[in-house]
């Protein structure tokens, strides 16, 4: 947060929150950068198991970039991510929409290296 004083008047100048979005086919999140008076060093992302509860911080070091894939989750629940933009001065911004979805069947391929992925679709 930044503050600025015009005319007798305090000015707080405020980070902005990232438009969080999904893609249907995996659990990738990306965003566009934060626009506004005060410019985003890294995003943070929050993700909530089953929707209810406290949101857990899945990025404890700064994202740079503008995409995430949650690579931990469970077939058959359904996970709620939020996004935060955060400033040079670690000030962090409100936080975003949230994106909903629930992680389909966990399908596993045949032969010597069986490998698990997740899909998800929107409720």
């Amino acid at each position: 947060m930044r503050y600025r004083r015009s005319l007798g008047v305090l000015l707080v100048l405020c980070l902005a929150a990232p438009t969080l979005s999904a893609a249907t086919a995996s659990q990738t999140l990306w965003w566009d950068y934060v626009s506004g008076g005060i410019t985003a060093v890294g995003y943070r992302i929050y993700r909530q198991p089953w929707c209810t509860g406290a949101y857990v911080l899945r990025t404890p070091v700064l994202l740079t970039v503008q995409t995430y894939t949650d690579v931990t989750v469970g077939a058959g629940i359904q996970y709620c991510w939020r996004a935060t933009a955060v400033d040079a001065g670690g000030n962090e911004s409100v936080v975003s929409n949230t994106v909903t979805a629930t992680i389909a069947g966990l399908r596993q391929r045949r032969g010597p290296h069986r490998r698990s992925f997740a899909s998800w679709r929107y409720p």
